[in-house]
């Protein structure tokens, strides 16, 4: 019942655009579930603790670190899409047959693989995938980059590394043991403090692990950014004692995936952190779940159900990037976000002019305006570096955002560097023609004849699509932040911009994979891990 995309009907071979649209519009037929009493709640009980059952199967043979960091990353968006599918179609009046154990997991596996060919195809959009189709066969086959492509694949596997090299723990043995004793079965609001601590304290350390990018004191509609940080360490705290009660067994519903009223939990959340229970309010409605609004279950770990409770969900808490998720959120509001977006830019001209500190004689500047010869700003160069005995100088447009989070992030962050291009071009051209003046600082010394390098940087995506050169290379920060030596020159810089070193030979290895998706067999090529 749950693959009932599959038809009876023949089909014809789909275009690209066509297999897009049966995608999107075959989600599983949920409605012959028993809803029940309480709405959605069974269904969001299981998807909420099956990931930490097949994670606590891990523990045993691949150690707690590594099973907890692969299994939580690895389902997040998995449960995600089963979250929304379940919300939007497990709807309608109680019926007389409940669910199976193999239906679930049958939901649950469809869920990743929808979420793997939405990524596939986006890449298609990219430009890095061929799309072929013979009937019912679909392959999608790598065409780009594939040197670039297994080098930015190892430096997010060394950041995600680097990460987990000291990662939070419990501050002492007492409260695995508690867990172990009772604990485990005891509701929130009746934890002791003295355990309460140690989940805020761990929670605290793992949210500091993550990514910030906006100032504390920035309020971006109804609560600022620091006041959110807090919100969101309560929350992690009780997203990791569900976590640690299903590690440890429990089957207490109550326990490991709590309804709660949404007045009480609002209130308890604005006590623990601090916050005003108004301001709480607005954080915690723009965490809620609501399709139309915010279409990305993975961005609203709060499920509404049965009138005025909540649902908590830990299996979306704990493996995300709250603040990252939280200015998504944002994001999707530009109106509001102006300002937001402005402090961006600035975040990532600070941080790529940090990196450029390590060159050796260079002179390193942000924010150099461009002006026309009548006094109007042509533009602005967002970090240049300037080598006065070499006559080089390397001038970067800075593209800062959130990190992407799956192909389709990933490839409109490209898709709009791509298009930043002609942007670059029109002020380069304006420049060398004359038009325009670039108002170097003071202190340095003639800029008139100097050769000069144009460059776009991202945080973290380093563009595989083949294009025709430019003279316009886009790069990110994250290969110059782990890839620029110390006392480098200039033109070293230059050099590494131009040709990165390239990854292993073992890295550039490919393998066929393949999966079914309702009546077609998806076949695809990708980098072996």
């Amino acid at each position: 019942m749950v693959d009932a995309m599959r038809t009876k009907r023949p089909l014809t071979s789909p275009g690209p655009s066509q297999f897009a649209d049966y995608v999107e519009s075959r989600p599983p037929q949920l409605g012959c579930w028993r809803d029940g009493a309480l709405g959605l709640y069974p269904m969001l009980a299981w998807l909420n603790t099956h990931p930490v059952v097949e994670q606590r199967k891990r523990i045993a043979t691949e150690g707690p670190l590594f099973a907890a960091f692969a299994t939580t990353r690895a389902h997040h968006n998995q449960v995600g899409v089963a979250v929304g599918w379940t919300t939007e179609h497990m709807t309608g009046s109680r019926r007389a047959r409940a669910s199976t154990e193999q239906e679930r997991v049958a939901l649950f596996d469809l869920a990743g693989r929808h979420w793997l060919i939405r990524n596939l195809l986006a890449e298609v959009r990219q430009g890095v995938r061929r799309y072929e189709a013979d009937g019912t066969r679909i392959v999608l086959r790598y065409d780009g980059d594939n040197r670039l492509d297994a080098l930015d694949r190892l430096l997010g596997l060394v950041d995600d590394l680097d990460s987990i090299a000291d990662p939070p723990t419990f501050a002492d043995g007492r409260l695995p043991r508690w867990l172990a004793g009772g604990g485990r079965d005891v509701p929130w609001r009746k934890v002791p403090l003295w355990a309460k601590e140690q989940y805020r304290t761990f929670a605290a350390r793992l949210i500091d692990g993550y990514p910030s990018y906006l100032p504390g004191d920035l309020d971006v509609g109804g609560f600022t950014m620091a006041e959110a940080t807090r919100v969101w360490v309560e929350l992690m705290a009780r997203g990791a004692q569900m976590h640690a009660c299903t590690l440890h067994g429990s089957v207490n519903a109550s326990v490991v995936v709590p309804m709660l009223v949404a007045g009480d939990l609002i209130d308890e959340l604005a006590e623990a952190s601090a916050v005003d229970v108004q301001r709480v309010g607005a954080l915690a409605n723009l965490l809620t779940l609501d399709l139309r609004r915010r279409p990305d279950p993975c961005l609203t770990p709060l499920v509404p159900i049965a009138g005025d409770r909540l649902v908590p969900m830990s299996s979306l808490i704990i493996p995300s990037s709250p603040i990252r998720n939280l200015t998504a959120l944002l994001q999707r509001d530009p109106a509001s976000f102006g300002k937001a977006g402005n402090l961006l830019g600035l975040l990532g001209a600070r941080t790529t002019a940090a990196t450029l500190g390590r060159l050796s004689g260079a002179r390193v500047e942000t924010g150099v305006k461009v002006l026309r010869d009548g006094g109007s700003q042509a533009g602005d160069l967002d970090v240049v570096a300037y080598d006065p005995s070499e006559g080089t100088m390397v001038i970067f447009e800075v593209m800062w955002q959130i990190d992407p989070d799956g192909s389709a992030e990933v490839a409109r962050s490209e898709e709009r560097a791509h298009e930043k291009r002609a942007q670059v071009a029109r002020l380069r051209s304006e420049m060398d023609g004359g038009q325009a003046t670039a108002r170097w600082p003071a202190s340095w010394p003639d800029c008139s004849s100097v050769r000069a390098r144009w460059f776009i940087v991202t945080p973290n995506v380093l563009p595989v699509r083949i294009v025709e050169p430019d003279g316009i290379t886009i790069r990110s920060h994250q290969m110059l932040a782990r890839m620029l030596r110390a006392g480098a020159s200039v033109s070293d810089l230059i050099r590494l911009l131009d040709d990165p070193p390239h990854p292993p030979s073992e890295l550039l290895q490919t393998q066929w994979k393949r999966v079914r998706y309702g009546d077609y067999r998806v076949e695809f090529d990708s980098i072996v891990a």
